[in-house]
Protein backbone atom coordinates (compact mmCIF):
# COMPACT_ATOMS: atom_id res chain seq x y z
CA UNK A 1 0.00 0.00 0.00
CA UNK A 2 1.48 3.42 -1.08
CA UNK A 3 1.74 6.08 1.80
CA UNK A 4 0.16 9.32 0.72
CA UNK A 5 2.56 12.13 0.84
CA UNK A 6 2.60 14.85 3.64
CA UNK A 7 1.22 17.82 2.87
CA UNK A 8 3.08 20.88 1.43
CA UNK A 9 2.09 23.00 4.33
CA UNK A 10 3.24 19.94 6.48
CA UNK A 11 6.61 20.12 5.05
CA UNK A 12 9.05 22.55 7.03
CA UNK A 13 11.27 24.66 4.91
CA UNK A 14 15.22 24.64 5.81
CA UNK A 15 14.91 28.29 7.16
CA UNK A 16 11.82 27.02 9.78
CA UNK A 17 14.44 23.70 10.87
CA UNK A 18 17.48 26.77 11.52
CA UNK A 19 14.96 28.68 13.85
CA UNK A 20 13.14 26.16 15.43
CA UNK A 21 16.02 23.63 15.99
CA UNK A 22 19.35 26.03 16.12
CA UNK A 23 18.34 29.53 16.64
CA UNK A 24 15.77 29.15 19.45
CA UNK A 25 17.42 26.75 21.86
CA UNK A 26 20.85 28.46 21.39
CA UNK A 27 18.73 31.51 22.18
CA UNK A 28 20.26 33.59 18.96
CA UNK A 29 18.48 36.11 17.52
CA UNK A 30 17.85 36.44 13.81
CA UNK A 31 19.79 39.33 13.49
CA UNK A 32 22.91 38.65 15.83
CA UNK A 33 22.88 35.22 13.68
CA UNK A 34 23.02 37.00 10.40
CA UNK A 35 25.49 39.65 11.68
CA UNK A 36 27.92 36.61 13.09
CA UNK A 37 28.12 34.92 9.42
CA UNK A 38 28.69 38.54 8.03
CA UNK A 39 24.97 38.36 5.82
CA UNK A 40 22.39 40.51 5.77
CA UNK A 41 19.69 40.53 7.98
CA UNK A 42 17.14 40.76 5.74
CA UNK A 43 18.75 37.35 3.57
CA UNK A 44 18.73 35.61 6.37
CA UNK A 45 14.90 36.39 7.64
CA UNK A 46 13.58 35.62 4.10
CA UNK A 47 15.41 31.96 4.51
CA UNK A 48 13.91 31.51 7.59
CA UNK A 49 10.18 32.61 6.29
CA UNK A 50 10.33 30.73 3.44
CA UNK A 51 10.95 33.38 0.98
CA UNK A 52 13.57 32.59 -1.12
CA UNK A 53 16.39 30.11 -1.19
CA UNK A 54 20.24 31.06 -0.05
CA UNK A 55 23.41 31.09 -2.29
CA UNK A 56 26.09 28.04 -1.39
CA UNK A 57 28.65 30.50 0.39
CA UNK A 58 25.63 31.87 2.58
CA UNK A 59 24.49 28.33 3.52
CA UNK A 60 28.56 26.97 3.68
CA UNK A 61 28.35 30.07 6.12
CA UNK A 62 25.47 29.08 8.51
CA UNK A 63 26.94 25.51 8.26
CA UNK A 64 30.18 26.64 9.82
CA UNK A 65 28.92 29.32 12.09
CA UNK A 66 26.99 25.79 14.04
CA UNK A 67 29.49 23.46 13.71
CA UNK A 68 27.76 21.42 11.10
CA UNK A 69 29.57 19.60 8.13
CA UNK A 70 30.04 21.65 5.07
CA UNK A 71 27.01 21.19 2.95
CA UNK A 72 24.62 20.04 5.53
CA UNK A 73 22.06 22.88 4.48
CA UNK A 74 22.71 22.55 0.71
CA UNK A 75 21.98 18.79 1.33
CA UNK A 76 18.65 19.61 3.30
CA UNK A 77 17.98 22.63 1.18
CA UNK A 78 17.81 19.73 -1.88
CA UNK A 79 15.91 17.71 -0.11
CA UNK A 80 13.22 19.85 0.33
CA UNK A 81 13.28 21.07 -2.92
CA UNK A 82 12.43 17.52 -4.21
CA UNK A 83 9.53 16.86 -1.75
CA UNK A 84 8.09 19.68 -2.58
CA UNK A 85 8.37 19.04 -6.22
CA UNK A 86 6.10 14.95 -5.76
Amino acid sequence: MEREPAPQSAIATPGEILLAEFLKPMKIAVEAFADQIGHDRCLIDGFIKGQHRLEPDVLISIDRALGLSDGYWSNLQVIYDTQMTK
